[in-house]
């Protein structure tokens, strides 16, 4: 028998058909995957945010890495 999922009293778990207890275990198997997958994703989302917030102004990349987004350091505007 697997384990008891959270929050099902014993007895309720027990009278549950093996059907339903195999369903239920499967969408936890998923739900744990899904979770670790989440976290990876925010991981790299949180990473690439840091990348995008990065020019020649805050970060050691030379200024021709900075596209034409921001304006050249010296160059009159206007």
């Amino acid at each position: 028998m697997s384990a008891l999922p959270a929050g099902i009293p014993d007895a309720d778990w027990l009278e549950t058909s093996a059907s339903v207890r195999a369903l239920i275990n499967a969408q936890q198997q998923e739900i744990e995957l899904l979770r670790g997958q989440l976290t990876s994703f925010a991981t790299e989302l949180a990473n690439l945010r840091e990348r995008i917030g990065r020019s020649s102004r805050n970060s050691s990349k030379p200024p021709s890495s900075d596209g034409l987004g921001l304006p050249l350091r010296g160059s009159p505007s206007g």
